[in-house]
């Protein structure tokens, strides 16, 4: 004989019938917590970045749009994840209006032991112009795919994204120097970032108390050889290249930053250039210069201005 049970329907609380006041705040409360376990992770100075909440995002459209407008709130590339980010943009360009600090690291060629007291040679310097123009080039086209128009830029909270950009050799920290400002995994980039624990003074503390390594211990001392080493790390100013089409609109760009821990500096050339074809909405612009190791760089660098 089968027996047949009836089973009472049970019904079980949706998601999609919370008010949207109370998904907030539990998405909020998503949000606050991982916040607070990064700050935890990043309590020791070897401590790896944590990958967060963007694998939230692919729960559900809901949940994309309000994750993603955290996880790009701020974004660091670099040359390699160029092409993805542009994919990922081009894809829902919306995201681009998520986004309130970029900061492009550019890394140029290496050099060796031999090389870090001597200027750069002329294929050196032909070989980073190419990467930097190459890098702009290809950030700048993706910045352009959105479009000023009034459905976008009046939406709540849309102020426009700040742009910072660092250029930096893998070798500038292997040699004399080491500034840990130009390491990838640095975790001070914005003003957000001084509540984070440690704090910036005690993250240099830690740094320094490491001391200097074993290749920078070989260097001689002496300001000959201090100059030299400059002369290298701070490199030749970088150039768009000759041949570059013009550059593409990027209006959505509203500052730009270029900050002295970036040793390598850009002509003032390619960075008028930059300036007159692509940021031309710009609404503020901040250039944090450093000594120069020959002050005529800085006075022609002031004229360029």
């Amino acid at each position: 004989m089968v027996r047949i049970r009836h089973m009472r329907r049970v019904e079980v609380a949706s998601w999609c019938r919370l008010p949207a006041e109370i998904q907030a705040m539990i998405l909020g409360e998503i949000v606050a917590e991982a916040d607070a376990t990064l700050k935890v992770d990043q309590a020791s100075v070897s401590a790896k970045p944590n990958q967060g909440i963007g694998r939230l995002a692919s729960v559900c459209r809901d949940w994309q749009g309000f994750f993603e407008r955290h996880t790009f709130k701020r974004l660091l590339l670099i040359e390699s994840n160029l092409s993805g980010f542009e994919q990922v943009i081009l894809s829902r360009p919306v995201r681009l209006t998520y986004i309130q600090n970029l900061l492009l690291r550019i890394k140029l060629s290496v050099y060796n032991c031999k090389a870090c007291e001597q200027p750069e040679d002329a294929s050196t310097i032909k070989l980073n112009n190419a990467i930097f123009s190459s890098c702009i080039q290809h950030l700048l086209n993706t910045l352009a795919s959105w479009s000023p128009e009034p459905c976008n830029s009046s939406k709540p909270g849309f102020h426009g994204l700040t742009l910072e950009i660092s250029v930096y050799s893998p070798s500038d920290n292997n040699h004399r120097f080491n500034f840990c400002a130009q390491e990838n995994d640095y975790p001070f980039r914005t003003e957000a970032d001084l509540g984070k624990t440690p704090s910036l003074l005690e993250y240099h503390r830690q740094r320094a108390a490491l001391g200097p390594t074993a290749q920078q211990k070989e260097h001689e001392s002496g300001t000959l050889f201090l100059y030299r080493d400059a002369k290298r790390l701070y490199g030749t100013p970088l150039k768009l290249g000759s041949t570059a089409p013009v550059l593409p609109r990027a209006p959505i760009v509203k500052g730009l930053l270029l900050r002295r821990s970036t040793c390598r500096s850009i002509d003032v050339g390619a960075l008028a250039q930059i300036l007159r074809q692509s940021l031309v909405a710009l609404t503020w612009f901040r250039y944090e210069s450093r000594r120069p190791v020959c002050y005529l760089e800085l006075g022609d660098f002031a004229e360029g201005i």
